[in-house]
């Protein structure tokens, strides 16, 4: 199966158009565009939808899990900072990812281009009758949410159900939120309408256009945001890389901005690559065409030790240090990733 830019199982390039005046909110809207046409990702959130296809489809199963396998690399043993490096190649190189990923991206593509302000925010919804919030599961961006001088960010834990009033947040006349994975940039306001129960948006949601159906407001609930706390502040340099390295995300007035000494080589922004062999595991385990056979898939494993251990001098003295079996370690981490 081949996925284009067009499924609806990519993000949306398709956002609404409009005739603002306001310049802020062009910008952001032209911001977002540049992103998504950056980063075409296929979203194993979009393919929730097809779960009953994907039964009898083993290759939406691979491309589900190959998307669930690449999000753990995104972020799984590195600095906060290097993650955004990651999701940013991963999405480019790789064309995986969520709305998580993609508010990343839009977070780092506005601060880019001088958009102050900015903030990545999860979705909740209030039930103004029992008190209780709901997790709605989608990231987004929020412009001009201007938080209180002392406030107290709170992380979400499952388990929860209820969040203090004073760490919710809600939008201003001039907020606005980009929301990249669903292709749109409008007014707070305007924005929030898209999550309440109307026909037209459950009619599109069924046709996979949007979240799950559980993701909309009932009629006693109100949607609130939750702000998340800025993994570090990036330098110019920081900036100065993102810009080198994605030109396309940069609007033209601020291209000149971006420094042209090259700081792409620099050690700080190299970027590990996936495992070499994800790709041939998860076909492997659905059986899809073309897959290796298991003693092909046992070669490349045994080669991918031998070259590891090549490459850090494991062979010699049986492969162990001070008593510690350096070798048997390595073949148990392989089958971890493996299995």
């Amino acid at each position: 199966m081949i996925f284009t830019q067009n499924d609806t199982i990519y993000n949306k390039a398709n956002l609404v158009n409009f005739t603002a005046r306001n310049s802020l909110l062009r910008k952001a809207d032209d911001v977002s565009r540049r992103v998504i046409h950056e980063f075409p990702v296929l979203s194993n959130s979009r393919l929730l939808g097809y779960e009953t296809i994907s039964e009898s489809n083993p290759y939406l199963s691979y491309a589900r899990n190959l998307v669930c396998e690449y999000r753990k690399y995104y972020k799984e043993g590195v600095s906060p900072k290097k993650i955004y490096y990651r999701e940013l190649y991963g999405m480019k190189e790789l064309k995986t990812g969520n709305c998580a990923e993609l508010a990343d991206a839009t977070f780092v593509a506005l601060k880019l281009n001088g958009v102050e302000d900015v903030k990545r925010l999860n979705l909740y919804a209030y039930n103004t009758k029992t008190k209780s919030m709901r997790d709605l599961d989608h990231t987004v961006i929020g412009v001009n949410f201007k938080l209180p001088k002392k406030y107290k960010y709170h992380q979400w834990i499952i388990s929860e159900n209820y969040v203090e009033p004073e760490c919710r947040i809600y939008p201003q006349n001039n907020s606005i939120i980009v929301d990249s994975w669903s292709g749109f940039t409008e007014y707070a306001k305007q924005a929030g309408e898209r999550f309440k129960s109307d026909k037209a948006l459950i009619e599109s949601n069924k046709k996979g256009i949007y979240r799950n159906l559980e993701t909309l407001l009932d009629k006693d609930e109100e949607l609130c945001y939750l702000p998340l706390e800025d993994f570090e502040k990036f330098k110019k340099r920081d900036y100065d890389y993102f810009g080198q390295t994605y030109p396309d995300i940069v609007l033209d007035k601020n291209k000149a901005k971006v420094s042209q000494k090259d700081v792409t080589q620099k050690r700080a922004y190299r970027v590990s690559k996936p495992h070499p062999l994800l790709k041939d595991e998860l076909k492997h385990r659905f059986g899809l065409k073309g897959a290796i056979t298991d003693d092909e898939l046992q070669a490349k494993k045994q080669e991918y030790i031998d070259s590891v251990k090549e490459k850090y001098g494991l062979n010699k003295a049986g492969g162990t240090s001070g008593g510690f079996d350096i070798l048997g370690k390595l073949s148990k981490l392989a089958e971890r990733i493996f299995n």
